[in-house]
């Protein structure tokens, strides 16, 4: 496992996915510190996303608005411990269902 800047752990798994995926460590920042849409996932494990209002409130409030799209269209599973533990990333479906399958 990985750890950053104390905020949260990047397990080895969410930092080869977010490698594949091209997703960077500044958009995972982002939606783990602003993301509001939160599904149990099985397993103490939620999926972490950004809704439309947060969004919205995240240009308001001056966030670049290409650090927003990019983090609009990416979800985090994340276990919560004492220090939440990302255990992969992923692009969202556009609205989609989303079945996860538990372990």
């Amino acid at each position: 496992m990985l750890a950053t800047d104390g905020t949260f752990v990047l397990t080895d798994h969410a930092r080869h996915q977010m490698d594949n995926r091209c997703i960077g460590l500044e958009t995972v920042r982002c939606v783990m510190t602003h993301g509001d849409r939160r599904v149990q996932v099985g397993g103490g494990m939620v999926a972490l996303s950004l809704t439309r209002r947060r969004r919205d409130g995240l240009r308001q409030r001056g966030v670049a608005p290409a650090q927003i799209e990019r983090a609009a269209k990416i979800i985090l599973v994340v276990r919560r411990a004492e220090e939440p533990v990302i255990i992969t990333v992923m692009r969202g479906h556009d609205g989609a269902d989303r079945h996860y399958r538990r372990v």
